[in-house]
């Protein structure tokens, strides 16, 4: 048989090469959606698959095919096929979310619940307005994990969402814990279908769910009796169906399922049964009971409270409420046909209310509990709001009515903003086409009221391209609240404008909360390093609106000057990334040498082109830079003009001992800082070269320390290092200035807050004008001593518990920068 299926597949396959032979894709799906339209599932699978063959570039193929999987039960099979689907319609988000339901619902019957639950979330992100979705995440959520809260909001999410009167609906009355009202609805639902329709089949078969969830053996068997003779013939789905757990191996569900064949096979049972009318034994609540009373019924009301979600005992715009109490029938009569009357008395408007409910039947001596959900509309006014409620009964002996008063609270709205914007490149440098641009955005909710479903759309202009997501989902933010968002981006060779335009759109589950924000980048302009440094923003404690910041204070209004020095020459050096895995990062190292060398391009007026900018630098780059032992005459002598350039040093990154000589190194990123004396390079080299530079002035600063340890540890295993101690070495020399963040055996500390190290962000601070005490056109050496002396040592003691003494050496009347 196999042979002959083979030689047949061969035949075919050659026909198909054949001109005028072969039927197009389009043709072949045709022919699946009419076999779909006359129930043959087997065959539309076929003709589905012709035209994927066909054509396998098409996601609509790919779509019916499993469909037709999913309809025949075969929800594997559709969900591989949901998937290659969701691959072809990426850029359709309506359809994607669709999929990403369809798939979802087989993880639900397959048991995948993380997988369905992903999906569903997924189906959420991208229509947010339709109820399917949320109801069966609610659904998993609550039977399955048992999170009640994040249930209830999804069911809640399914009234708001939803009509009134449906199947999901019900259940999410059922699932709040309004069972009556849930039963009500269907049965509503029932009697109102057409009996000879497969709608009243579908319709008895999740009452028969609601049923089997309660337990209620007898009643789920009779509606799934009704939905199998009325044509529910979805077998694969009501074998798997977590409605039916409770009940699943009771021998009459065991008996049914066993016997599934019969209702499609025995025309016998082919009739159309009626909707039960309870002329039975069984005084379940599910139907109204319609015999005449024998003895008087006696219904109370008792317990009455009322609880909300953030448990501040009011009602608020936009919360989900609940009056709760309980009814009892205190008489010797059976209370039957009650319904719940519920009414707002003091004319409170923006309340959502359901004012009649069904209670059903209730025995003599049986208690019930009964919510009633209170929703608080965006038009809610502050007020108070009075309840009326009374229960009822068909022949009645009604309750007497109660009352329950509420403080209701108005619509606070959210404001939602980009607070601040940062580009930036892995390594720093210019803006240039074609290199990926990194766009780390703060937003934030500046409002006093609550934001919900909160995402951010970006958008770019012609020949600018996202590297990453452009749809970011924020979900919900507090008042106050922020979060960051990091984005990709790069331009083609195209791209002849001279800035770049980012325009992220801001929008919220109401839509009327958010924005539009431009921010821009300029070709060539100068960016900063990325500092790998996340920002944790979490919710406030109150109300109040704390300023959200991405970059340190001293990289902002940097001080205005018309200094314009182009004969002066620099080095900037940030080493953060060490090849050696036992060498901690220097998390701040790059964006320390960024920020210097952005000072000395606008403030100290430094020609770009006359900056030597060294990022994780090797030992050779230090060798080429400042020369060996053996010669000096490396690139920043050759850079300089003698007795005209002011030359400028900076360095942050790791320093080293080397124990024996009690002598300081730069530790290169490929430097083994056990092996400092030969792949270090030398403070003591370094201080000779420079002595031998024939510069007007020298200005070093070196962000560093030279006992081997950092803020994240050692650099050197098994040593102790408060013994070690190392001279960093000295100029003599009255037009040279020095400053070094620590002495001797301490350890130079970090600023995390400001995303800098300790020493750079006051020696910074000091030249955006912090020293400059006497407000002058002049900021002298002295005036940055008495700054950095008072602030650095006071804030180490005070972040990290440590001594951090800053060592400066020059003539206290040195200018160091004019305004």
């Amino acid at each position: 048989m196999k042979q002959k299926s083979y030689l047949l597949s061969l035949l075919f396959s050659v026909l198909l090469i054949i001109p005028g032979i072969s039927q197009n894709a389009h043709h072949y799906n045709e022919l699946g959606n009419q076999a779909m339209k006359m129930g043959d599932f087997d065959q539309a699978v076929e003709y589905y698959g012709q035209a994927i063959r066909r054509n396998p570039y098409s996601g609509i193929y790919f779509q019916n095919r499993a469909h037709a999987y999913f309809t025949s039960g075969e929800y594997h099979l559709a969900t591989n096929d949901y998937s290659k689907a969701i691959r072809y319609y990426r850029n359709d988000p309506g359809i994607v979310a669709r999929l990403y339901y369809q798939r979802g619902l087989c993880g639900y019957i397959l048991s995948d619940y993380p997988g369905a639950l992903q999906d569903f979330t997924s189906a959420i992100a991208m229509r947010p307005n339709v109820s399917d979705a949320y109801y069966f995440r609610g659904k998993i959520q609550q039977m399955v994990y048992n999170r009640d809260r994040l249930a209830e909001k999804d069911f809640q999410r399914v009234l708001e969402l939803g009509p009134n009167y449906s199947i999901q609906s019900a259940f999410a009355h059922f699932f709040l814990g309004n069972r009556y009202e849930g039963e009500a609805i269907l049965t509503r639902l029932i009697r109102g279908a057409d009996s000879q329709s497969l709608e009243y089949a579908n319709l008895n078969y999740n009452m028969a769910g609601m049923q089997a969830i309660t337990g209620n053996e007898s009643k789920t068997m009779q509606f799934l009796e009704i939905a199998l003779r009325s044509g529910f013939a979805e077998y694969e789905w009501l074998k798997r169906d977590m409605n039916f757990d409770k009940l699943r191996y009771s021998q009459a569900f065991r008996n049914l399922i066993g016997n599934l064949d019969q209702y499609k096979n025995d025309p016998q049972l082919t009739q159309y049964p009626t909707y039960p009318n309870n002329n039975n034994n069984d005084q379940s609540n599910t139907y109204p009971n319609n015999t005449q009373p024998h003895a008087p019924a006696d219904v109370q009301i008792e317990g009455l409270a009322f609880s909300d979600s953030d448990g501040n005992n009011r009602i608020d715009a936009r919360e989900t409420t609940y009056i709760n109490f309980f009814i009892t029938n205190k008489g010797r009569g059976i209370a039957s046909g009650m319904e719940l009357e519920v009414s707002e008395i003091n004319g409170v408007n923006g309340l959502g209310y359901t004012q009649k409910q069904s209670l059903g039947t209730l025995d003599p001596g049986e208690r019930k509990e009964v919510k009633v959900q209170v929703n608080g509309g965006t038009d809610l006014m502050t007020d108070q709001a009075e309840f009326r409620i009374q229960v009822k009964e068909k022949n009645g002996f009604d309750s007497r009515s109660v009352r329950i008063s509420v403080s209701t609270q108005a619509f606070l709205e959210p404001n939602l903003e980009i607070v601040d914007f940062h580009f930036t490149t892995p390594n720093g440098g210019k803006m240039q086409l074609g290199i990926p641009v990194n766009l780390k955005m703060a937003i934030q909710n500046r409002g006093q009221g609550p934001a919900e479903g909160v995402k951010v759309q970006i958008n770019v202009p012609t020949n600018v391209f996202t590297a990453g997501e452009g749809l970011f989902t924020i979900g919900s933010l507090e008042p106050g609240e922020s979060k960051i968002i990091d984005y990709e981006f790069f331009t083609n060779r195209r791209y002849n404008k001279t800035d770049v335009p980012i325009y992220a759109e801001i929008t919220e589950r109401l839509g009327q909360f958010g924005g539009t924000k431009v921010m821009s980048v300029a070709v060539n302009q100068q960016l900063e390093a990325d500092s790998r440094v996340v920002v944790q923003a979490g919710p406030l404690t109150n109300v109040n609106i704390n300023d959200i910041q991405l970059r340190s204070d001293v990289d902002r209004n940097l001080p205005k000057s018309m200094a314009n020095n182009p004969d002066a020459v620099a080095v900037i050096i940030g080493n953060r990334d060490y090849v050696n895995s036992d060498v901690p990062a220097v998390d701040f190292a790059l964006q320390d040498a960024i920020s210097m060398k952005r000072y000395l391009t606008e403030v100290f007026g430094y020609d770009d082109n006359n900056i030597i900018t060294l990022l994780n630098a090797t030992q050779a780059d230090f060798n080429g830079t400042f020369g060996t032992l053996e010669s000096e005459k490396a690139r920043l002598y050759n850079l300089v003009k003698a007795g005209k350039s002011d030359v400028f040093i900076y360095y942050s990154g790791h320093g080293a001992p080397d124990i024996a000589e009690n002598a300081g190194y730069f530790v290169p990123v490929d430097c083994d800082p056990s092996l400092v004396k030969f792949n270090g390079y030398s403070m003591n080299t370094f201080y000779q070269n420079l002595s031998k530079i024939p510069y007007r002035s020298l200005t070093v600063v070196i962000d560093a320390c030279f006992s081997g340890s950092s803020d994240k540890g050692t650099l050197l295993a098994q040593t102790s290092l408060a013994r070690i101690k190392s001279e960093t070495g000295k100029l003599n020399d009255p037009n040279a200035v020095i400053l070094t963040a620590a002495s001797g055996d301490q350890v130079a500390s970090w600023y995390p807050d400001q995303y800098h190290s300790l020493f750079t962000y006051y020696f910074l601070k000091a030249l955006q004008g912090a020293a400059n005490v006497d407000r002058n056109s002049e900021l002298t050496l002295n005036e940055v001593r008495t700054y950095l002396n008072e602030e650095v040592p006071y804030m180490a003691r005070r972040l990290r518990n440590r001594i951090q003494t800053p060592e400066i050496n020059g003539k206290d009347g040195k200018i160091i920068v004019q305004y």
